[in-house]
């Protein structure tokens, strides 16, 4: 079994024990684990140098479900938990979780953030679409160009798959 704790600051210490057949990965790099809660299957990517933690909700064919969680949180198939790196001790996995979440709809293109009440933030929130590549392709763009073409930021990036068995 390994543990994967989530801090939430102040005082609120969460475990997600998970399995040991359903860890995929774990290293200082990653910790990739998938968990089945009855239909639902969770896919969880944690990472050792991203300061964000990915889950992905899926059917046990592999296609896209959303699923709602308590608190009026709206429904959703990936949750962006906003988080320091994870920290891995032994069978333990290490992170705290800093109170902000991005949260994408099944259709991949629908998505909002979510922040607790009560919870202040310094300076306005923005969600920025960057692309991946050289850098003067993040020069163009803030330059408000694209070196592909288009809008600046109108091109995805390309980071690791969140498909259900991708080695990404």
């Amino acid at each position: 079994m390994i543990r994967d704790y989530d801090f939430h600051p102040p005082d609120d210490l969460r475990l997600f024990p998970m399995p040991a057949p359903g860890v995929l990965r774990l290293d200082d790099r990653a910790f990739v684990a998938v968990v089945r809660y009855g239909d639902v299957v969770v896919w969880h990517y944690a990472f050792g140098d991203h300061w964000f933690k990915v889950n992905a909700t899926t059917d046990l064919e592999g296609g896209p479900v959303e699923t709602t969680a308590p608190e009026a949180v709206p429904p959703f198939t990936f949750n962006c938990d906003i988080s320091t790196p994870l920290l891995r001790r032994a069978d333990a996995v290490l992170a705290v979780d800093l109170w902000l979440d991005v949260l994408v709809r099944r259709d991949g293109r629908t998505y909002g953030g979510l922040r607790p009440a009560g919870v202040r933030r310094r300076r306005p929130a923005r969600l920025v679409e960057r692309a991946g590549g050289h850098r003067s392709q993040g020069r163009a763009r803030r330059a408000g160009r694209s070196d592909r073409g288009g809008p600046a930021g109108g091109v995805p990036g390309r980071g690791p798959s969140l498909r259900p068995g991708s080695r990404g």
